[in-house]
Parts: structure tokens; C-alpha cells; sequence
């Protein structure tokens, strides 16, 4: 079971062109860091011309309480096993996640948008079971090594961009019923 999950966002150049391959020189930056709940608020994540945006992590100002791995990392996750072992983890995410399009709506601009995360998905592929805990009794997932790439390509499919219709910074069940306009992949 998750008990926190931080993400540290740095910077989303706008990936444009009929690839979605080329990054313009002057997209907005911005810096992120807080608590996982149900998503991450973004602000204008959309340019006009813009096929999606390229998440780069790590660096950002880490708020007050947040873990100190945080400042380097792109997630800190922790929590309990099913047999009441503590894990945690700390994944860079070196080359960052791409995000792409799916809805014609992510075009508009004026409109607010929201970052959401499946945090579930993030352990999808990893058998915590299978990691052996540190003398401390405390799982840990390290850097390079096969249960932290488990982990990455379960977070590289799990980000979506919704909506915030009314912007709220929170979705409500008609904005996520109206689905996501953006989507990452593994």
C-alpha cells in the first residue's frame, strides 16, 4: 500500500512538429514539487501548436516535509508491503516522460488543466515480494537495477492530462468522465 508518493517536475517544453519530435526554444518552464493524492495540478500545459509536453524531473525547489531524496529525484514513493514491510523508492527519471495529444481539446488555450497519476500502475510490473529488505527491515529499490525499471516503465504509462473545466485544481466525476486529453505511454 502507497502512503506518500512525491514527484518533483523541473521543466515541460512542448514537443511540436508532425512527429511530435522538435521542442520550441521559447516553451514555458515550470517548477513543481508536491504530494500525490489523486493528481498534480499543471499550469497551462498546452501551447497552441503543441502535440504534447516532455516532463523533465528532478531539481525543483522540494516544499517543506517532503523527503530529501526528493530534491534529486523525480518520485519518492513509500509505504507497506502486503506483509507489513516498509519500501520506499527513488527513481531519477534521467530522460524524462513524454505526454502526447489524444484529444483535440488539448489545443485550447484558456483552459486549466490537471496532471493525473495512476499511482497504482507504477507497481504493476514490480513483485515487491521478490525484493529482498535492507538490514533495517526496509525495502528499497536502487538505482539501475531490474525492480526500479519495473517501476519507471509502470509510471511511464501511467501519466493522463484532463480538463479542469472548472478550474478548481481538482476533478470533478464530469471532467474525468469527459476523459483524458493527453496520455503518456510505456
Amino acid at each position: 500500500m502507497v502512503e506518500t508518493a512525491w514527484i518533483n517536475v523541473r521543466r515541460r517544453p512542448s514537443p511540436r512538429g508532425e512527429s511530435c519530435d522538435h521542442t520550441r526554444a521559447e516553451s514555458a518552464f515550470y517548477e513543481l514539487a508536491g504530494y500525490l493524492v489523486a493528481g498534480v495540478e499543471a499550469p497551462e500545459i498546452s501551447e497552441p501548436g503543441s502535440c504534447g509536453l516532455h516532463l523533465v524531473f528532478g531539481g525543483a525547489a522540494s516544499p517543506a516535509g517532503a523527503p530529501a531524496a526528493l530534491a534529486d529525484h523525480a518520485l519518492v514513493v513509500t509505504g507497506r508491503r502486503a506483509d507489513g514491510a516498509r519500501f520506499e523508492t527513488a527513481a531519477p527519471f534521467p530522460h524524462g516522460i513524454d505526454v502526447r495529444a489524444i484529444d483535440a481539446r488539448y489545443g485550447e488555450t484558456n483552459a486549466a488543466f490537471s496532471i493525473t497519476a495512476d499511482v497504482a500502475a507504477w507497481f504493476s510490473a514490480l513483485d515487491l515480494a521478490a525484493v529482498a529488505p535492507d538490514p533495517d527491515g526496509v525495502v528499497r529499490l536502487g538505482e539501475g537495477d531490474a525492480a526500479t525499471l519495473d517501476f519507471e516503465r509502470g509510471v511511464s504509462g501511467s501519466l493522463e492530462v484532463f480538463v479542469d473545466a472548472n478550474a478548481d485544481g481538482a476533478l470533478d466525476a464530469a471532467e474525468l468522465a469527459a476523459g483524458p486529453i493527453a496520455r503518456s505511454g510505456p
